[in-house]
């Protein structure tokens, strides 16, 4: 078996997925807002670095199974521990994007009273305060399935997890693609089989070289993003209105990305520089928090004029994903210089 850099492998692939979210997000404003039939330059750009990315959620899963999966669990423990990190911060959050949405609606002349204004507040916890808190809530929902899902994983065959992928990956590729047999992701675990995935990827040990695993995982992605990117527009143009159903999580395109991504790190040489150690350790150690903020930061960001178009989408998006992330860490970064400001910043 090749050599596995063990240190801060997990910490890189956390550190990319946690900035290609927010390019993610910064090319979808351009998707939803500049699209024509034929699509011109800019929506070819975003719909590319988007198809780049589409992988950024997978992985956050995968990572969570690979590090979780492993453990002996202890119910209470466990509970209290991870429903506590994500829970308070997610709260916190929420709160400061329904006093945000408040702003912005009293800014425009919209008025409340004290009945709407609560409706308006349940409403923003049970569905979302931001689109992209949806995450914390299929988070949430896993936590409550990885302790059987650890036990079972410790005490099973490998012919037996790649059974589990397998009937994953074929049922909910069916269950998308057609209506063969009733089939529906539904029934066969959603994101749960990216929790085993993770942990088996992480684990599993390859016979071939680390360049001969490099080559696949890197064909992988480029297979994978392209045809992405390719359908995604060959279907924009059939409907005349932009169709993002390339990029679900569930679909082989991004699935093929996120197993090359994860696999390609894993056998990458460590970091050496001790700028970029830093800089790295601190977004690793700051994601959640980056993640639930970073919204916010763009949506202000766009105030000012900063955003995927302030230039030529090749420069302005990554532009803009790197100030938001800088931003972002800078802000979750003072918030835990406050009293009890680690609890409540992610």
């Amino acid at each position: 078996m090749p050599e596995i850099n063990k240190n801060n492998w997990i910490s890189n692939l956390r550190v990319i997925a946690t900035l290609s979210v927010i390019i993610l997000h910064v090319s979808a404003e351009l998707l939803l807002s500049s699209f024509t039939n034929p699509p011109n330059v800019f929506w070819n750009v975003a719909n590319l670095y988007d198809s780049l990315v589409r992988y950024c959620v997978p992985i956050f899963v995968m990572i969570t199974g690979a590090l979780m999966l492993p453990q002996e669990i202890e119910l209470t423990a466990f509970f209290q521990k991870r429903f506590k990190r994500v829970l308070i911060p997610f709260l916190f959050w929420s709160l400061i994007y329904i006093f945000n949405s408040f702003l912005s609606d009293l800014h425009i002349g919209k008025t409340f009273t004290p009945l709407s204004a609560i409706k308006t507040i349940c409403n923003n916890f049970l569905f979302g305060a931001s689109y992209h808190l949806w995450y914390i809530y299929m988070l949430i929902g896993l936590y409550l399935f990885i302790p059987i899902l650890s036990k079972w994983i410790r005490n099973c065959s490998e012919k037996e997890i790649v059974y589990f992928l397998v009937v994953w990956a074929f049922t909910v590729t069916i269950g998308r693609i057609s209506h063969f047999a009733n089939i529906r992701p539904l029934y066969f675990t959603g994101y749960i089989g990216y929790l085993v995935l993770g942990y088996y990827l992480a684990n599993k040990s390859f016979k071939q070289t680390k360049k001969q695993i490099s080559f696949y995982a890197l064909m992988l992605i480029l297979v994978g993003v392209l045809s992405t990117a390719a359908l995604t527009y060959i279907a924009s143009v059939k409907k005349g209105v932009f169709y993002e159903e390339f990029y679900n999580n569930f679909n082989p395109n991004v699935m093929m990305v996120a197993i090359g991504v994860f696999v390609l790190l894993k056998f990458q040489a460590p970091v050496r520089n001790k700028t970029l150690l830093k800089v790295s350790s601190t977004i690793d150690q700051y994601s959640y928090g980056i993640y639930l903020v970073h919204v916010l930061v763009l949506i202000y960001l766009n105030k000012i004029g900063i955003n995927g178009r302030f230039i030529h989408p090749i420069v302005g998006i990554p532009i803009t994903s790197i100030v938001c992330l800088g931003f972002s860490t800078l802000i979750v970064y003072l918030f835990r210089k406050l009293p009890g400001g680690k609890f409540i910043s992610g």
